[in-house]
């Protein structure tokens, strides 16, 4: 628990930053914040599940954004606090991966740094109340797959103790189902995750080769496509709109 003190001091300090702007200056939603918010009406009132931002043959993050918002909506009543209160949990959770990634990489004093960044830089917390779909979510995502990845590439870990080593083993052996499934689903989110996970392949073709092993490349594919579902559905049900 000590050497959790000065994250949870980080933590505290972010959550009060955040409830600070999100009734300041962040306490009204703009028209594409609104537009989400007028998703996770319908998806509350009427029962439609959009996929995309309104509009758009793309941003899947919108859709992601507007089904958990309207689990807030009936909670909380329709409201741009309750919108934005999404936004503000998702940032929240961001930090806490991101500081529990930086912990099993490199350790407490780089895992604390990177988070009191992380919770003092202003643009970052008043972005991180937007709730303009897929931003939030593509940096969680990059942070879970980065994880896998390194996970996998630093494999056997002669360092790890022996419950550590089980867990890596264990992740080594679902690495392609994990990796495949939210490259997928980064994909759908935010098409812009592109470029990284192009970078990810070419990590894992540089240093560890025998990962497209055809077993694995199997693996890969049926997962992807599990996780790109949302999209793949949208295009048979609107003309390839996609990728026409």
């Amino acid at each position: 628990m000590k050497k959790f003190f000065l994250f949870i001091l980080i933590l505290l300090f972010s959550i009060i930053l955040r409830i600070t702007f999100l009734f300041n200056s962040q306490r009204y939603v703009d028209g594409d914040e609104a537009v989400i918010g007028v998703m996770a009406k319908h998806i509350l009132e009427k029962g439609v599940h959009p996929l995309y931002f309104y509009g758009q043959s793309f941003n899947g993050g919108a859709s992601i954004e507007a089904h958990i918002s309207s689990i807030f909506f009936r909670i909380f009543g329709v409201s741009s606090i309750s919108l934005k209160m999404l936004a503000f949990s998702l940032s929240i959770v961001l930090l806490i991966i991101t500081y529990f990634f930086s912990l099993r990489f490199w350790g407490v004093k780089v895992a604390t740094i990177c988070c009191f960044l992380f919770a003092i830089e202003p643009s970052t917390a008043r972005w991180n109340l937007k709730v303009r779909g897929s931003y939030i979510e593509n940096l969680i995502l990059n942070v879970i797959i980065t994880y896998f990845l390194f996970c996998y590439l630093l494999y056997p870990n002669e360092n790890a103790f022996q419950k550590e080593r089980r867990e890596e083993e264990n992740l080594h052996r679902v690495f392609p189902l994990l990796f495949g499934f939210f490259s997928g689903f980064s994909l759908w989110n935010s098409e812009i995750s592109l470029p990284f996970l192009i970078l990810c392949f070419l990590f894992l073709f540089v240093y560890k080769r025998k990962f497209y092993s055809l077993k694995n490349l199997i693996f890969l594919f049926f997962t992807f496509i599990l996780g790109y579902f949302p999209a793949i559905y949208f295009n048979f049900i609107n003309d390839y709109k996609i990728w026409i």
